[in-house]
């Protein structure tokens, strides 16, 4: 004879019992209004030109963050013509 097994009851907590939490009234938010959209709209651009800025700003003082390759390779071409140089 076969016995078939039957998977165990899976293991659930009513949601009565849990304790409610100030944060859970932030999390599911149906009320989003325009004022409300319209500054997570401003704080993206923000960040943009926050990171658009500071690039410049970088740029200016030769620490180009999105152009380390071209930094390493320039470094290595002044080190190699200094070897010629020594030569």
């Amino acid at each position: 004879m076969i016995q078939q097994l039957t998977p165990p009851p899976p293991l659930t907590v009513p949601a009565a019992t849990l304790p409610p939490t100030p944060a859970s009234n932030l999390l599911i938010d149906d009320n989003i209004t325009i004022v409300d959209a319209f500054f997570h709209g401003l704080t993206v651009i923000v960040l943009i030109y926050a990171v658009y800025f500071m690039n410049q700003y970088l740029k200016l003082q030769k620490l180009d963050i999105f152009s380390a390759n071209e930094m390493v390779s320039s470094i290595k071409k002044q080190g190699l013509r200094k070897k010629e140089a020594n030569e």
